[in-house]
């Protein structure tokens, strides 16, 4: 960019910044003089300190940018300044003897040029920085709004991504019962219509009552009972205080469902099931433990399950829990410590 380019753009980009910069000094220049002097005398005079000035600050601001900030070459540029200082110290003079219509007049224009140089080009770049700043701030609002749209909706797809299977095998079961003319059907259908409720009452918030969460584990449970046919042993224990704390949705059912998915399996002789629920001072202690069936050949095991959980945990709890998966020869273990939170609203 030449100096006819730079001028342009000066004018037509900081015409405002400019045009205040010098008004603000002739008002201050003439109020001071207009106590010894008339109202014309003062602004004539203010005129012959301000005009004389503004080439030296105008040729200095395209220096600086050039030679000290874009190019690193200080020394030139300091060279330059004493000599633009020099140069424009002497011919301010003179033209502001003109000016002022006194052939005598005597100041310190090295002085006053250097003062001026150093005052707008001080507020031109803090005037910078300052834009800078705020449109830095505005860019990081719009990603911050971006990524927190981005991370809810990653939420919500994996907090809905509840398990079919399950719910076509108790379609199935309550079919059959029906056919049956069962005594437990009632109850059957009162715990999935429980379920389904939850599961869409709780996909829109982001916190639940963690008693609310428990009694759907629960109600998971007694409904996964029905659907084994085989020898098992479920064993639930609470302890603490589980009633106003609160937890991400359908967060803990993961750990359940992935115990029944890949506990049983065709060679399956029976299964075993623990799960232990501690809350004390906001603090959860989730354990829960199954047996592991005999291997069958050509089928897959999928951690999908575990994967979104623990994706959850770290959207939404960050390092604030701490969960540790284990696996013996018999059995299949998991250990959640979580800070529980005390949302302001949200809750079932």
């Amino acid at each position: 960019m030449n100096f006819k380019e730079y001028i342009k753009r000066i004018l037509s980009k900081n015409y405002i910044f400019d045009t205040t910069f010098w008004l603000v000094f002739l008002m201050i220049f003439t109020i001071a003089i207009n106590k010894f002097e008339p109202l014309s005398e003062s602004l004539r005079v203010g005129l012959a300190i301000l005009i004389p000035v503004t080439i030296p600050v105008y040729l200095h601001s395209y220096f600086f940018k050039l030679f000290f900030i874009q190019k690193r070459r200080i020394a030139l540029y300091f060279i330059l300044l004493i000599l633009l200082i020099a140069l424009f110290g002497y011919i301010n003079l003179y033209f502001g003897r003109i000016i002022s219509g006194n052939p005598n007049a005597q100041s310190n224009t090295y002085v006053v040029t250097l003062v001026f140089i150093g005052v707008f080009t001080g507020l031109k770049y803090l005037k910078k920085f300052i834009v800078q700043q705020i449109q830095l701030q505005k860019e990081q609002a719009k990603v911050s709004i971006a990524e927190s749209k981005q991370i809810q909706a990653e939420l919500d797809m994996l907090k809905l991504q509840v398990n079919p299977h399950f719910l076509f095998n108790t379609l199935n079961n309550i079919y059959a019962m029906a056919l049956d003319k069962s005594d437990e059907l009632p109850d059957i259908v009162l715990k999935l219509s429980r379920l389904m409720r939850y599961i869409l009452e709780s996909s829109k918030i982001k916190f639940v009552n963690l008693d609310k969460e428990i009694e759907y584990i629960e109600d998971y449970i007694e409904l996964e009972k029905i659907r084994l046919s085989i020898p098992k042993e479920i064993n639930i224990s609470k302890k603490g205080n589980l009633s106003g704390q609160y937890i991400a949705p359908l967060l803990l059912i993961a750990f359940v469902e992935n115990s029944f998915k890949h506990g049983v399996n065709s060679k399956s002789k029976e299964f075993k099931l623990d799960v232990a629920i501690d809350c004390t001072d906001n603090l959860l202690k989730f354990e829960i433990s199954n047996t592991i069936p005999p291997i069958v050949e050509n089928v897959k095991k999928s951690g999908i399950g575990l994967e979104n959980v623990k994706r959850r945990l770290d959207l939404l709890y960050h390092e604030k829990y701490k969960m540790k998966i284990s696996e013996e020869r018999r059995s299949f273990q998991v250990y959640l410590e979580l800070e529980l939170k005390n949302p302001n609203h949200g809750n079932i």
